[in-house]
This record gives structure tokens, sequence and C-alpha cells, in this order.
């Protein structure tokens, strides 16, 4: 039994839709707001509903929040006054079925404009704040700022789930259409995790190499809460295919390598001194043993360790690999 393996380098990542931006929804000066003498920054954990920013736009000609509250407020209470009198006029049949509605629609509309306005402004200031407890993982503004309504303040995130990506050369293409799992360890970490123990899935295999890189994106989503890698850093990531039985298949230490070519030296059948180079074609390794395509039936006694000084004494004309002997 056979599981061909992929060692390669993989950056960590937020998960897709576990990230938030915070947006300002109005124009003013933006103001960090300090909680226990820290403020906002990249990094720090924030809790739901946690106020992080304000925004004043007091004394500004456009988008003045106190104006924009103030017409709100009266647009609401105006439209509730009129909805409450068609709807005692409604009862006695005074005004029509569609008259009541629209006056209905409209005093709906007025509340929520009001009520956004309510739970997100207080004192002539826009408030901003989390939509769920996690991190930040940016922060794009600085106190005192001036920004337009839609910037983005900040960026959050869950910390819940991390992508993991590695990108690989296109001569593992064939390999990656039968990945099975992958074991993942920190850099400069002993800790390993399979993606299966972190509830993690193959996302993505990439069909095509990204521009500029010719390389091939494999793309997996792990539950992090337990390996706790951090976004923006890199791992060691160990992508293995599924296993495939009745394979030939020899130590990696075994093979020699010539301008592309690959050998083993096997010992001969008639003298079990002397060894013949014999060149094969390869297929996966797991790193510790790799395929054989072609060259070999299965049996041969091959040299394992030492093949390389085998080569060596070769090039340097002192061996011949079809008659000499081998100590």
């Amino acid at each position: 039994e056979f599981t061909s393996v992929i060692k390669a380098v993989a950056k960590v990542t937020e998960a897709q839709g576990r990230e938030t931006a915070l947006i300002a929804r109005s124009s003013g000066i933006v103001k960090m707001i300090s909680e226990d003498g820290k403020y906002p920054l990249s990094g720090a954990e924030v809790r739901k509903d946690q106020l992080l920013f304000t925004i004043e736009s007091t004394g500004l000609t456009n988008e003045n929040m106190d104006v924009r509250y103030a017409q709100a407020k009266a647009d609401y209470e105006s439209a509730k006054d009129l909805y409450e009198r068609k709807a005692e006029l409604a009862k006695d049949k005074v005004v029509s079925e569609s008259e009541f509605k629209r006056a209905k629609a409209e005093y709906e509309s007025a509340k929520a404009v009001y009520n956004n306005l309510r739970t997100n402004y207080a004192d002539g200031r826009a408030l901003i704040k989390s939509s769920f407890s996690g991190h930040i993982c940016s922060v794009n503004v600085r106190s005192g700022q001036f920004v337009e309504a839609g910037t983005v303040l900040a960026v959050l995130a869950t910390g819940e789930n991390a992508m993991i990506t590695a990108k690989l050369s296109p001569r593992y293409r064939r390999q990656l259409e039968n990945i099975a799992d992958a074991n993942i360890r920190g850099i400069n970490e002993e800790k390993v995790y399979s993606v299966k123990e972190l509830k993690g899935k193959l996302e993505s295999v990439g069909h095509c190499a990204e521009g500029g890189s010719a390389q091939i994106p494999v793309i997996f989503e792990i539950d992090n809460s337990k390996s706790k890698y951090l976004p923006g850093t890199f791992v060691d990531i160990f992508i293995k295919g599924k296993p495939k039985k009745d394979v030939l298949s020899v130590p990696s230490t075994a093979l020699v390598e010539e301008m592309g070519n690959y050998f083993v030296y096997v010992r001969s059948e008639e003298n079990d001194e002397c060894f013949e180079k014999v060149q094969v074609v390869t297929g996966a390794s797991d790193g510790v043993n790799t395929e054989i395509k072609s060259g070999l039936k299965g049996e041969e006694t091959v040299v394992s360790r030492g093949a390389i000084f085998l080569k060596l004494a070769q090039t340097a004309g002192g061996l011949d690999p079809h008659a000499g002997h081998v100590h």
C-alpha cells in the first residue's frame, strides 16, 4: 500500500464569509473609542455590539447627522400621526383600503429609517459597533481623520475558521486529482494536525495556474479554534493522496539522478557482488518511498543507501557498473 505526499508551505488566511467590514455610514470626523485604555487596533479582541468608532458631522454643510436625525424624527412622527388617523377612519370606511395601505407603508418606512438612526446615533455622533465577537484584522483610519460615507474603517473576523492555501508546481497536477487528507504543522512547531482532525475539508483545487506564478492553488478550510494558526502566517502542509494497493516502490534514497533521468543500482542475479545501473520511471513520493512505474519487476535487491557513491565512482571511471565488485 502506498500513499503519495506532497510537502509545501501554505498561507493561513481568514475563511471566506467570516470577515466583515465596518463602514462609515456618513461623512465626518472619525474618532477611535478607547475602552479600558485600549483603542481598536489590529489583532485586538472585540465583543458583539462593542462601540469602536464614532463619526462626528456637526458643522458640515453636507451629510450633517444632526440634520438627518431631526428630519428622520419629524418624518416618522408625521407619518405616525397620519397612519393613526387613517386607521381610525378606515374602521368607519371613510378612507379607501388603498389609501390606508399607502399611509401604513409610509409610516413603516419612516419608522425603519428613524429607528436605524436612533440606534446608531447619539449626541451628534454616528456610532460604529462590532456586529459579532471576534478580533480586528485591520484598522484603516486614524483618529481625527475625515472620512466619506462608505469608507471602510476596519475589518473584523470571527477567527473560528481559516483557509490554508498552498501553491504547487503544475508537475503535481495528476496527484492533485486524488487528495484524501493533509497534515498541517506550524512553522517551528512540533504539533501536527490533520485536516480531518480540525474538522476541515478540501475547499478547491485550481484547474489552471494563477497568473504570473504558474502555480496551482490548493485550498483547505479548517476549524481554527484548536490549532489557532495566525492569519497571515505560514505553515508546513503535507498533502496526502488516496492509498493505492500493490504499488511497486523503492526507498527514495535508492534513486540517483542524471540529466533528469532516474536510476537505481540492482544486484545482479548472476553475481551477488555485482550491481547493474537500471533506468526507472518514477511516480509519486510519500517523502520516504517513491513509486516505480517502470524499469523494475519487483523482488529485486537494490542499493538503498550509498547509491550516490556508486554513481560518483562510475563517473570517476573507477567502476564498471556491469562487471566490477562493489564493497
